[in-house]
């Protein structure tokens, strides 16, 4: 199923499994990893929200995948990596919600402890910023919870 009719092949879900799947190319391979390259869907053109879903300007995107078998893959093959919707929407969560609410919450109840609101708002954003920071330093732990499959398509 694709996003909207007639959108291109580099993206469907699954109905069966509920996996969400994106067709890429393999460009290495290590002895615990396969990096794959997979270009933006063709459904993310004509999306209203393309610019602020955190999609690359380059429309490509590198995506290492931890090996689980021996598999036979090689550099350049079509691959299709997989995840399950849960993981998009802990990432959403994560990456938005999280902040979002923490935006709110300041910007509402910092008003009360202070009469300047220029203060208040640079309170608020700076929060945002060590949220990201503190993010960014748990990287490798948050990482482990978002786990990708790479398969063959099926042909």
């Amino acid at each position: 199923m694709n996003c909207r009719p007639g959108a291109g092949q580099n993206f469907k879900i699954n109905m069966k499994h509920q996996d969400i799947k994106h067709k890429g190319r393999i460009i290495e391979i290590t002895h615990d990893k396969v990096v794959v390259e997979i270009a933006a869907s063709t459904a993310c053109e004509g999306c209203h929200a393309k610019h602020i879903c955190g999609s690359p300007n380059d429309n490509t995107r590198t995506i290492p995948v931890l090996r689980r078998n021996n598999g036979d893959f090689k550099i350049g093959d079509t691959v299709e990596v997989m995840m399950t919707p849960s993981m998009g929407l802990k990432a959403v969560v994560i990456a938005y919600v999280i902040p979002c609410a923490i935006l709110l919450i300041l910007l509402l109840t910092l008003p009360i402890v202070w009469n300047n609101e220029l203060a208040c708002g640079l309170t608020a954003l700076g929060s945002l910023a060590v949220y990201y920071t503190v993010l960014s330093f748990f990287r490798t732990k948050l990482s482990t919870g978002f786990v990708f499959t790479v398969e063959k398509p099926e042909e």
